[in-house]
């Protein structure tokens, strides 16, 4: 479920950027990190900074008849907060770093919920997606 809905996410900010700076690709799944600690450069990334779940609205299990007479418990559906850390680094570019990551920020001012009605393409496991800049 997290593969697909960041797979999701990344193809749209691309389509996104690609109308914006003409570039394919721009954005892409990654550590902020290489395996040698240094920052990945030349790249606009998306990283999964943390995950909690959302105790706000938390719901207790669910009891209910079936066809056969007895009672069938099923969980509540699974509400997750996910912390992401859009990084751009374009090594003697700084420019086009912020300019990158403005183009995220307005990407998200523009829409910031995502629902298989809005997005047919949403993975099917994902109810609705809500995006708040912090």
């Amino acid at each position: 479920m997290i593969d697909t809905t960041f797979l999701f996410l990344k193809k749209q900010i691309n389509q996104y950027l690609d109308i914006k700076t003409g570039e394919n690709d721009a954005l892409d799944i990654t550590p902020f990190t290489d395996n040698t600690g240094q920052v990945v450069s030349d790249k606009l990334g998306l990283t999964l900074v943390n995950i909690e779940e959302e105790r706000t609205h938390q719901q207790l299990p669910q009891l209910r008849p079936t066809a056969v007479g007895t009672v069938a418990k099923s969980n509540p559906k699974v509400r997750l907060n996910f912390h992401l850390l859009f990084s751009a680094n374009f090594d003697t570019n700084y420019d086009e770093a912020l300019k990158h990551i403005g183009y995220v920020i307005t990407f998200f001012q523009a829409q910031n919920v995502f629902s298989p009605i809005t997005h047919p393409g949403l993975p099917t496991s994902v109810e609705k997606l809500v995006f708040e800049l912090l």
